[in-house]
């Protein structure tokens, strides 16, 4: 009897400090570093895994008058290199523009592109603006800073801008205009000998070209052609074949002229 006595003691003890232990763990939980905190899942349509909207900060701006001032500080320094870097970048242009040692064609190829009507006659070329484009290179032809090779790359630009508006007095023009700078000037360090040449023919075109509408225009260039001859070789059948190669040589001009 005192055993069953002493096993009932035993049992009653061990269940009153076991609620005096939960008692205590309800009353001051703490959560030790194994344990993770309950995630319950969520259930979506077609097993997507659920949105989570990010979060968010906020932060403190600057005042506008601190942000314009500053802004307007960093434009007067923007101004005051960018003034610093176009002189030393003229500076140095107009050295080397005069500078013997430096190849002559470079020297022209920078010119070129110094000529501001040049530089928007190319860039108005390529966007297709072609009569934009024939003003510019001929302010680019009549600048004072421009040299005879300037002149002579500006001439062909006029004459294939004219050529493309059917301008035929135009290419005529500007023909003879390269025509006198081969005949005059020194042109080899863009690979052109002088000779007088080219003047000679673009005069004689410019000559047929006129002759295409006009008959007495055609018969005074045969007569011409036909006093170059001896005179036995002055016969009606010579006449003819000069006829038909001057009548040749009108179509030939008048395709190149208006294409």
């Amino acid at each position: 009897m005192e055993d069953r006595n002493s096993v009932v003691l035993v049992l009653v003890v061990v269940g009153i400090l076991s609620l005096v232990l939960m008692f205590r763990a309800c009353s001051n939980p703490k959560m030790t570093i194994m344990e993770k905190p309950f995630t319950p899942k969520v259930s979506t349509p077609n097993g997507k895994k659920p949105v989570t909207k990010p979060r968010t900060y906020t932060s403190t701006p600057f005042s506008s008058s601190q942000t314009s001032k500053e802004v307007t500080e960093a434009k007067e320094v923007a101004a005051k290199l960018k003034e610093v870097n176009d002189k030393a970048g003229v500076e140095w242009l107009n050295k080397m523009l005069h500078d013997p040692s430096v190849a002559t064609l470079t020297r022209e190829i920078y010119r070129m592109r110094n000529i501001p009507s040049m530089a928007d006659g190319y860039a108005l070329l390529f966007k297709g603006n072609l009569s934009e484009a024939r003003d510019q290179f001929i302010k680019g032809f009549e600048d004072p800073e421009s040299t005879p090779p300037v002149r002579y790359v500006a001439c062909q630009y006029l004459m294939s801008i004219s050529r493309q508006l059917k301008d035929p007095d135009g290419y005529f023009k500007w023909g003879k205009e390269m025509g006198k700078l081969l005949d005059k000037e020194d042109l080899s360090c863009i690979d052109q000998k002088k000779s007088k040449l080219f003047l000679d023919r673009i005069t004689e075109k410019e000559i047929l070209f006129k002759a295409r509408n006009d008959r007495s225009l055609q018969e005074k260039i045969i007569d011409f052609y036909m006093t170059q001859m001896a005179s036995e070789l002055q016969t009606d059948q010579i006449r003819a074949t000069v006829r038909d190669q001057v009548l040749n040589d009108i179509k030939r001009v008048e395709k190149e002229v208006l294409g």
